[in-house]
């Protein structure tokens, strides 16, 4: 920051000159698990997001703001998290039934199943399943409201699962806990075929060389790339300018009204 002010140029601009392409955006629209503690009973997912198929950025983020908005009263939702998710008590199912009615629009979970994920087992309020359990249901999920995006499906050291979850060019296989900005973990995720694309969070690794070594990686090897803050860090708009500069495909962002600044 201080270079790029002292040159009087954009932060992005530091980072690559050649920067031409925004990324998609990624919005965090019901919110669950770690980061949701409103009501006694909630889902164990921890992210329910929205991946809008609009031709420009401005219009992608317009139309997020319109489901979640209108979201509000289809969940009964009184209140939001601290990232501007929305909290309630219906179970995940019935999110996603809500979530798939509207056009335009593609969903991705982020499951974190680590946080579930105890004695080998994943324990959701209603029920316990096995490794192989998960992947069944996640699949029959996956199908049935045909979701675009997976985040964490099985626990952070679990490569060979996350192997064995069905997917294509037109699914996200997500890993985030799993990789956690490690290069070398993001390496054996890539050479195990445990994903097809992944979460990068500056402040996870805090070198931004790393960082444009991690993007470099992933973009030889056909890897997704979806900058993303860290919960609870930061609303800095140096977020943008990395997303941005690195040409990430994606970025998450918050998307409630009293994040829009």
């Amino acid at each position: 920051k201080a270079l790029a002010k002292e040159q009087k140029r954009e932060l992005w601009q530091i980072i690559n000159p050649q920067a031409r392409r925004l990324p998609v955006p990624v919005g965090n629209v019901v919110g669950g698990g770690l980061h949701s503690t409103h009501y006694s009973y909630r889902t164990v997912f921890q992210e329910f997001l929205l991946i809008p198929q609009e031709k420009s950025f401005k219009k992608n983020v317009s139309l997020m703001q319109s489901v979640h908005s209108h979201l509000k009263k289809k969940l009964n939702a009184k209140v939001m998290n601290d990232e501007g998710a929305w909290q309630t008590s219906l179970d995940e199912e019935k999110i996603l039934q809500i979530l798939y009615s509207f056009k335009k629009i593609k969903i991705g979970i982020d499951i974190a199943a680590s946080t579930f994920y105890k004695n080998k087992s994943y324990h959701y309020q209603d029920k316990t399943l096995t490794s192989e359990e998960q992947r069944d249901y996640l699949t029959q999920l996956q199908k049935k409201y045909n979701l675009f995006y997976l985040e964490d499906p099985f626990n952070e050291e679990d490569f060979s699962s996350f192997a064995k979850i069905p997917r294509s060019k037109n699914h996200l296989l997500v890993g985030d806990d799993l990789t956690a900005t490690h290069f070398p973990r993001v390496k054996k995720a890539v050479k195990s075929k445990a994903i097809n694309a992944v979460i990068i969070k500056p402040n996870q690794n805090g070198s931004l060389l790393a960082l444009q070594e991690i993007f470099s990686y992933c973009k030889k090897h056909n890897i997704t790339t979806i900058l993303s803050h860290r919960s609870g860090e930061t609303l800095d708009n140096a977020l943008a300018d990395y997303a941005f500069g690195f040409h990430a495909d994606y970025i998450k962002c918050g998307i409630a009204t009293k994040w829009r600044e």
